[in-house]
């Protein structure tokens, strides 16, 4: 479904670079002049710079955006007070025409996006039966630490995650990707894991598990609900696959400053039992609520599903 949307992105602003490049060059004017235009070509530009702005914050770290948009903004202020004192009767330039208002929105929502709130589609199954592919969550950024963007090294802590807690963190491969599971040891903590029978066991007291059900009569995929200190949530456990996310004899103390992660959905998740505990630093922040799944349409519900609204426990 994220593919969608980078294909979305980048056909609406091929094609605006492509009419506004004919228009241009056929009315015979120069690449920093204005230049009259239907409301048609106006509007289409302007969503081409909000297309623009999803895929740098997407294919790139949001912070090198928002230091991209405030030194446009800051060039395009500076030149707006040059035209004004030294060509007052110029025509507003293509540059600042774009300019004046939009990057200013760009720059306070990414602003947004950076320190305070920021969106997520969940790319996989990794957390079933509590988050399912395409849902979209809402990251509450500032529960744990603020980070001062684009100096993601510099941050305030305001508290750590704590068992059970649902986080979002930076891949350990690529900076640039994030995942999503649930904190089942903090500093200090003693890990094992049993994959037998697919227990975590934490300083000596295993993960009590009840309430196990199959999906449906013929399905091999059970759930049942685990307890991390006291609370319950929702896992979900394949019985006919081992091999590639087999870990067993899995024994690790949690070092200072990181976290032992894993997904509700023990057999397809890849995890710290894998790239082993996230340091701290690499914590986006908590995932707080789900607004919507994105589902493909049929005749039985629509495109986006409400049902599962809300927040995330």
């Amino acid at each position: 479904m994220q593919m969608n949307f980078y294909f979305i992105s980048s056909l609406l602003l091929c094609t605006t670079l492509v009419l506004s490049a004919y228009r241009l060059f056929t009315n015979k004017g120069w690449l920093y002049k204005a230049y009259d235009k239907p409301n048609w070509l106006y509007h289409m530009q302007y969503f081409s710079i909000f297309a623009a702005a999803y895929l740098a914050v997407q294919y790139f770290n949001s912070s090198i955006f928002l230091t991209f948009a405030m030194i446009i903004l800051v060039i395009v202020h500076l030149y707006d007070l040059y035209a004004k004192k030294h060509f007052p009767q110029s025509e507003l330039s293509i540059l600042r025409d774009f300019s004046r208002g939009t990057w200013l929105f760009v720059v306070i929502f990414t602003l947004f996006r950076a320190l305070a709130y920021d969106y997520s589609l969940v790319p996989s199954e990794s957390m079933e039966p509590t988050l399912f592919a395409g849902d979209m969550l809402i990251i509450d950024k500032t529960h744990y630490q603020s980070k001062i963007t684009p100096f993601n090294g510099v941050s305030i802590a305001w508290r750590k995650p704590q068992r059970g807690d649902v986080i979002v963190f930076s891949s350990p491969d690529n900076p640039n990707i994030n995942y999503i599971k649930r904190v089942i040891g903090i500093a200090g903590d003693r890990v094992q894991y049993k994959d037998q029978d697919k227990t975590y066991i934490v300083n000596g007291e295993a993960l009590s598990q009840n309430e196990h059900e199959y999906i449906s009569t013929d399905s091999y995929i059970e759930q049942a609900d685990e307890y991390i200190d006291g609370q319950k949530h929702r896992i979900q456990l394949d019985d006919l696959f081992y091999p590639s996310f087999s870990k067993e004899n899995l024994d690790i103390t949690v070092p200072e400053d990181h976290f032992f992660v894993s997904g509700d959905n023990r057999d397809h998740s890849f995890d710290s039992r894998f790239f082993g505990p996230v340091h701290e630093s690499a914590i986006v922040g908590k995932a707080s609520h789900r607004l919507f799944q994105l589902k493909t349409p049929s005749f039985k519900h629509w495109f986006i599903s409400f049902s599962k609204s809300g927040k995330l426990e």
